[in-house]
């Protein structure tokens, strides 16, 4: 997946069950789904997202300026023909 935000939530959602439960999400809602790869972006692989999160440190949707600089940074690598 090329979406930081995307993978953020989803991690939280995993990570955090009281989180989840607020939204009346269960562990089995999200426990068997991962990231899905489906932009191969050269330098950041299959799986931007996680990358780019990996990369700047992003813990968590509140780091709203890393994730806008992730996703600005992803899309723009995954939309650029070369």
């Amino acid at each position: 997946s090329d979406a930081p935000d995307d993978h953020v939530a989803l991690q939280a959602l995993k990570d955090k069950p009281d989180f989840a439960a607020k939204y009346g999400i269960t562990p089995d809602m999200v426990e068997p789904f991962e990231v899905v790869p489906i932009i191969s972006i050269e330098g950041y692989g299959d799986a931007s997202a996680v990358f780019m999160c990996e990369k700047l440190g992003i813990k968590s949707f509140n780091d709203k300026a890393k994730l806008a600089q992730a996703k600005d940074e992803t899309y723009l690598k995954g939309f650029t023909i070369e």
